[in-house]
């Protein structure tokens, strides 16, 4: 665990970074961590109730979530970014964004 949180802490940190440095150029960074998420490599023992005993007391809706949802919600938010909600679109020229998926 202390490897994965280690790795989580330092997108944490340089997506800080990156916002500060680039914020004056209009480029707005912004980065999705969505916690554990069964993928290929590891579906298999995620599923398994040892790996859910030691993941889930540490995620806060206690639950795994998967890819589907994850796409889900970055397109959502990408969404969110471009359109007010008087319905009418900033359009990409106001501001740039990256997003990570961390």
């Amino acid at each position: 665990m202390t490897a994965y949180a280690a790795s989580k802490a330092a997108l944490d940190h340089m997506t800080r970074g990156m916002s500060n440095e680039w914020a004056s150029d209009g480029i707005r960074v912004n980065a999705v961590a969505p916690g554990i998420v069964p993928v290929e490599r590891t579906e298999k023992i995620l599923h398994e109730k040892s790996a859910q005993d030691l993941w889930l007391p540490h995620l806060p809706a206690g639950t795994l979530t998967d890819v589907q949802r994850c796409e889900f919600n970055l397109h959502f938010l990408s969404f969110l970014v471009f359109h007010r909600t008087d319905g009418n679109s900033y359009g990409y020229s106001r501001c740039s964004h990256l997003f990570m998926y961390c």
